[in-house]
């Protein structure tokens, strides 16, 4: 337990409230003691960030997520649901103590014209985004410097969005398109 507070501190640190990443391939057992991340779900038939040339721009832990083609992001929503630390799916109760830190709350919402908004219950955040060249995957760049890219895979009907920092490889967080009326 101390070792994993110690992560969460960690990523909290790194990131700075901008602290977005993603693991794949760990299965969940079924038992709800998992999250609800990237695994087995996932098509197999999909692409990796791995293949071709862009593999080169996308940190690790998202060179072997099965992934499927980018969505228009403009006008949505995505709450957070998850991750990874040092290349392990988070379970349910790290995932709580995560989203515990941001006061219970941790999305995006994805604007027109490029723009997007990171928000905690006390805590906002401003960037832009970017398809890549490839047209694979987004890159997220915030007015503080921070820069992510994204991913997107499916797990059952729901599309996920995966978040991993250049400068901290091993580490993701998931995030599921939201609702908002």
């Amino acid at each position: 337990m101390k070792k994993f507070l110690s992560m969460i501190l960690a990523v909290i640190l790194v990131f700075a409230f901008v602290g977005l990443t993603a693991c794949g391939g760990e299965e969940t057992n079924g038992d709800d003691t998992g999250s609800k991340a990237p695994a087995s779900d996932t098509a197999s038939t999909e692409d990796t960030a791995s293949e071709g040339n862009v593999g080169a721009i996308f940190p690790e832990v998202l060179k072997n997520v099965a992934v499927i083609d980018a969505p228009d992001l403009e006008y949505t929503a995505w709450d957070f649901a998850g991750g990874c630390v040092d290349g392990k799916d988070m379970n349910e109760d790290e995932a709580a103590q995560v989203l515990a830190v941001y006061g219970g709350y941790l999305a995006f919402e994805i604007n027109a014209d490029g723009k997007l908004s990171l928000m905690s219950a006390d805590n906002y955040a401003e960037g832009t985004y970017a398809l890549t060249t490839d047209n694979y995957g987004y890159h997220f760049v915030f007015t503080s410097g921070v820069e992510y890219y994204a991913v997107f895979t499916k797990v059952g009907e729901d599309v996920v969005m995966m978040l991993a920092q250049p400068k901290d490889p091993g580490t993701a967080l998931y995030f599921v398109q939201a609702a908002r009326g």
